[in-house]
């Protein structure tokens, strides 16, 4: 292990450095000081250092907790299946580290810059019918009202515009 740095005092978010409480050790044998933490919110909780320090830990949970509500609040469908259809396609056309990255925002398949607003896209598309999922008509085509339906897995497994063979 190299030299400690001492995190106590120092500030990471929304959680106070209290004091080192012990260490971790990985599966590979990597030891990582803990240190017991205090939340803005009062809550007290241990954190690994390194969690502190790359901003994977930055509250207790209530940063999240309040982002869900915040999303609840702005249209109330935050854990509905068209949401979280609206969330997966974002992720594929916008995140270089989302899976299969390569069949989606590779191809330069894109978003409708419109659709950036949940409201629009759920407008755009409506309810999501059971059964079915996010599908684009023409599968080289972007993500558009015009090109969107929500369709079924025997229709989407025959809506192949290029060959899987090539991209797999």
């Amino acid at each position: 292990m190299g030299k400690l740095i001492d995190l106590t005092g120092k500030k990471f978010d929304r959680l106070t450095v209290l004091e080192r409480v012990g260490t971790d050790v990985t599966p590979a044998g990597t030891v990582i000081p803990t240190w017991l933490c205090r939340c803005d919110c009062g809550s007290e909780l241990v954190v690994r250092g390194n969690s502190l320090r790359t901003g994977n830990t930055r509250s207790c949970g209530c940063l999240r907790k309040e982002y869900e509500q915040t999303c609840r609040y702005k249209h109330g469908m935050y854990n509905t299946p068209e949401y979280k259809s609206w969330q997966m396609m974002w992720d594929r056309c916008t995140n270089p580290k989302a899976g299969r990255t390569h069949r989606y925002r590779g191809r330069g398949i894109t978003v409708d810059p419109t659709w950036s607003d949940f409201e629009v896209f759920y407008k755009d598309m409506g309810e999501r019918p059971k059964g079915t999922t996010l599908d684009r008509v023409d599968n080289n085509g972007n993500y558009t009202k015009s090109n969107c339906r929500w369709a079924d897995n025997k229709t989407q497994g025959s809506n192949r515009g290029y060959d899987a063979r090539k991209i797999a």
